[in-house]
């Protein structure tokens, strides 16, 4: 493949991973805005109790949005690297 190919698919990687990192913004920002958390307070008869409840996880989808943008912003790197 000639240099200046390599150059532009490198290039197209790179504007790629910007598009993922947008993305993962945008539904991190998302997650953070909804409660993650309730405390419960839970009695019995020698002491009282407070549980820390997680009631919402991040999304799955967030790691494959993190594996593209890794691989996509690598990429350039090692297309660079070779050329």
């Amino acid at each position: 493949m000639p240099y200046a190919e390599r150059m532009r698919t490198a290039i197209a990687k790179r504007m790629w991973a910007e598009t993922h990192f947008r993305e993962l913004e945008r539904r991190l920002d998302e997650y953070a805005k909804q409660p993650r958390y309730i405390f419960e307070n839970i009695q019995s008869e020698s002491l009282g109790e407070v549980r820390f409840v997680e009631i919402n996880q991040p999304p799955k989808e967030i790691s494959f949005v993190i594996g593209d943008l890794i691989n996509n912003r690598n990429r350039p790197i090692e297309t660079a690297y070779r050329a």
